[in-house]
């Protein structure tokens, strides 16, 4: 028997435009939100992968944009290169000192308990007398010694 002379229409539902209409937007509906879904993740994924350059693009954006006061102020009396060059050199010195504060005094207090038998905490400094507050503030910064070293 062929397909022509099978009868196909008991199979078939007579349906009005306004419900077909309806399971469209049913159906359509979801598959888009899932397509939204699914690009926003190949978004991510592609996002993750060249994650450190935006960072590095992001700071750079940004202390550009904290730079240029300082940049047109230093415009007024020299090229705007060298301006730049200056602001850009003090400012990038000041984190750098910073930082080498900052891990300094990391590395001397993680290795200020390790000596076996020792408290990890150290005493309590001693009072000073009134002349001795400069000999304080000099021994607490050691890059003194090094910056000048006879």
């Amino acid at each position: 028997m062929s397909l022509e002379t099978r009868n196909l229409n008991k199979f078939r539902v007579s349906v009005s435009s306004e419900e077909l209409s309806k399971w469209v937007l049913r159906l359509v509906m979801p598959l888009a939100i899932l397509a939204w879904i699914i690009l926003g993740l190949v978004i991510l994924w592609a996002a993750g992968h060249i994650f450190r350059s935006l960072l590095v693009l992001a700071v750079a954006a940004l202390l550009a944009f904290a730079l240029t006061p300082a940049v047109k102020l230093l415009e007024r009396v020299m090229p705007r290169i060298v301006a730049i060059l200056i602001v850009y050199l003090v400012v990038l010195s000041g984190i750098s000192l910073l930082l080498y504060f900052v891990v300094n005094t990391a590395a001397s207090q993680g290795t200020a308990g390790d000596h076996k038998g020792s408290p990890s905490r150290s005493p309590p400094p001693s009072p000073l007398r009134a002349d001795e507050w400069w000999l304080l503030c000099w021994n607490s910064f050691p890059f003194w010694e090094r910056l000048f070293l006879v």
